[in-house]
């Protein structure tokens, strides 16, 4: 918790996750086997592929599980989700899923579908303000599990504006890094509401 006394400069998040910590949103808080798990994507190759599992239990949203990891097709990420056992809902996806693939012709979209990955929601095209500003809305409803979701809890700390040090500013984007592509999959969710 002391880690998140620090705010960081230009964190968009940064008032929403202090009141994630004061209102004690963060403990345990396992997969309730009556509900369906959702999750929100973040797509990416040579990029981090992100998958936030979450479930939707009255007005809360619960992050119960996430994975991470880069280098791999989709069918990989299609069988972490089977092997984790959920009763899977939604599968909420960026809008860039629809990119068809040079030697398959088939879209990313597609793919997953064949692969047996059903109730896929693929989001518009929202401009990144309004997406933050859409998951800022949707702050109140979350509680994570403490251990199984610290990756989104760190990121969602940590996301900020890109800063330009030779003119000294904050810039209108985010610092494209690890927490950037954690922080996609929670906004994807969000515009999915």
């Amino acid at each position: 918790e002391e880690a998140f006394q620090k705010v960081i400069k230009g964190a968009y998040y940064a008032n929403e996750m202090s009141k994630v910590y004061e209102q004690n949103r963060i403990g345990y808080f396992p997969v309730d086997n009556r509900y369906e798990v959702n999750i929100a994507w973040d797509l990416g190759m040579n990029d981090a592929n992100t998958l936030s599992f979450y479930q939707e239990i009255g007005e809360e949203i619960r992050f119960v599980d996430f994975y991470e990891n880069s280098g791999y097709g989709l069918e990989h990420y299609v069988d972490i989700i089977r092997g984790k056992g959920y009763r899977i809902g939604k599968n909420i996806l960026p809008h860039d899923v629809k990119v068809r693939d040079l030697s398959t012709g088939l879209s990313r979209e597609q793919f997953l579908w064949d692969l047996g990955l059903k109730n896929i929601y693929v989001m518009p095209q929202v401009g990144l303000m309004e997406g933050i500003e859409r998951t800022r809305r949707l702050f109140p409803r979350f509680r994570f599990h403490e251990e199984k979701t610290k990756p989104i809890i760190d990121a969602l700390h940590n996301y900020h504006r890109e800063y330009n040090k030779k003119l000294g500013i904050e810039m209108d984007t985010p610092r494209h890094d690890k927490n950037s592509h954690i922080a996609d999959g929670v906004r994807m969710m969000a515009i999915n509401y």
